[in-house]
């Protein structure tokens, strides 16, 4: 988590402070979250889920923490991990606006590169994409199933140039590969994100 923390910082300022959340923005500048890691453990054991009754922690679901950045721009960080339930995942995932105020801004193709790098390397994770609302929205998934993004990581891949759109680049990133379909902002047709969903199936995925 720390090691998470510091990629972020790197990639832009916007990202370098984070405050706990709270019930308004207020709230939350008074909540900073320092980069220690007996803080971060104990926010992490302050996050995890107890049971209604008794206040027991229940231990399948894991440790989380959700953080804010505080700015005008705003992103947000939030974590669920050291989970093993079949019904609620682990999960790692970084909003943020790519519109600014024009003072410090988020470049949106680094933060959609070098963001999912960090979770990657941090995390090592199934799968990972840089994605908005419109393009979930696009795609009917089940469990386990890949949003596509306008850049998508996907652990132990295969064979990914088969069936793949013209415009994706393919990429060979730490155990596994990324496809690429543009910079955020770029339209994606429903017809691109389907071929790359089959070529992901195809490939095993």
């Amino acid at each position: 988590m720390l090691s998470l923390l510091e990629r972020l910082e790197a990639i832009s300022p916007l990202l370098g402070t984070w405050y706990l959340r709270g019930r308004s923005r207020a709230a939350a500048l008074r909540q900073p979250v320092s980069r220690d890691a007996d803080t971060i453990e104990r926010l992490l054991e302050r996050g995890r889920n107890r049971r209604d009754f008794g206040g027991e922690v229940i231990e399948e679901l894991g440790y989380s923490i959700s953080m804010w950045n505080g700015e005008e721009q705003a992103a947000s960080l939030s974590v669920t991990c050291g989970g093993f339930s079949e019904r609620v995942g682990n999960v790692a995932l970084i909003k943020a606006s790519l519109v600014g105020d024009g003072r410090v801004e988020l470049d949106p193709e680094r933060f959609a590169v070098e963001g999912l790098r960090s979770l990657v390397e941090v995390w090592q994770p199934d799968w990972g994409a840089c994605l908005s609302h419109r393009l979930v929205d696009s795609q009917e998934d089940g469990p386990g199933d890949i949003n596509v993004g306008w850049v998508t990581y996907v652990r132990g891949a295969g064979d990914l140039g088969g069936d793949m759109p013209e415009r994706a680049r393919v990429e060979a990133w730490p155990g596994g590969s990324t496809i690429s379909l543009g910079t955020p902002f770029d339209p994606i047709s429903a017809d691109d994100l389907l071929a790359v969903r089959r070529a992901l199936v195809s490939a095993g995925r």
